[in-house]
């Protein structure tokens, strides 16, 4: 007689749990195998997951023998349970079938959205990379002698391209102060020179309102006017605006070229204002 074994055992079993090794293995063997290699931090230059996609057609047999075997009559007792069974299966595979293209459907939003923030992480590590400079030179990272003529050299001029450097930073902080300070000024006096021109406007429009006055009193009484029309006297003009570039020193080609840019939208805006004015 043979030992009952787990398959023709009757005792109870408690499933065996697969290791994380297991699950982490079964991983490396689908499309989302890179989540699984990956331990370092995510870059742009990781490749995405592909998706696998299934149409209906791909998905339903080749000869579709349900669709008869659900005409049949029942003409016994077993054969109606066998049909409400194959029902209640055909059932199910639609709703799986409806379920796995939601799944896929979501699966494609969920690609485009990975691969637009895909870009703009390329994006931000390319704006870091440019941005970030080294303070110190070390060679190419291979042996050389420290004391040699040539390494002197270029270790000196980096150090005076990082002074140089510090020393731009800080002009244009200094400028920046001051550009402050002047757009400070210039607001105060244009605050004066609007309320000068409004007082004028309003006192002009009292003197040519007296002399149209009497202009029409003269008439109705059939005598000759005439007194000069007032005329408008010269309004103060607005005051030239302070430009950020102005402020600010020649620095290096990206920098400068980043300062020039929010210079000019500044001094664009500030221009703006100034026309509405006039």
């Amino acid at each position: 007689m043979m030992a009952p074994s787990k398959e023709t055992s009757v005792e109870g079993h408690l499933p065996v749990e697969s290791s994380e090794g297991d699950a982490v293995a079964a991983l490396q063997k689908t499309n989302l195998a890179s989540l699984a290699t990956h331990t370092t931090t995510t870059t742009s230059s990781d490749a995405m997951p592909s998706t696998t996609t299934r149409t209906a057609a791909e998905l339903s047999g080749s000869v579709n023998t349900t669709t008869a075997a659900l005409m049949i009559k029942p003409s016994t007792a077993n054969e109606l349970l066998l049909l409400a069974a194959l029902r209640e299966a055909e059932s199910q595979n639609l709703r799986s079938e409806m379920h796995t293209f939601e799944l896929q459907a979501a699966n494609i939003l969920n690609e485009a959205y990975a691969d637009r923030l895909k870009k703009q992480l390329a994006a931000k590590e390319e704006k870091q990379t440019k941005k970030k400079k080294a303070t110190r030179l070390v060679g190419d990272g291979l042996p050389c002698l420290l004391s040699g003529d040539e390494f002197y050299e270029l270790a000196k001029e980096k150090e005076r391209e990082v002074e140089e450097e510090a020393r731009q930073k800080e002009a244009k902080k200094d400028g920046r102060a001051a550009y402050k300070l002047a757009m400070a000024e210039w607001n105060e006096a244009e605050r004066e020179r609007k309320d000068a021109k409004a007082l004028a406007n309003a006192t002009f429009k009292k003197v040519e309102a007296a002399w149209t006055k009497k202009r029409d009193a003269a008439k109705a009484k059939g005598k000759k006017f005439s007194d000069p029309k007032p005329k408008r006297g010269a309004m103060p003009a607005a005051l030239p605006w302070p430009k950020l570039k102005d402020f600010l020193e020649a620095g290096g080609a990206e920098e400068a070229a980043d300062d020039d840019a929010e210079a000019d939208d500044q001094d664009d805006s500030q221009g703006d204002e100034s026309a509405d004015d006039k």
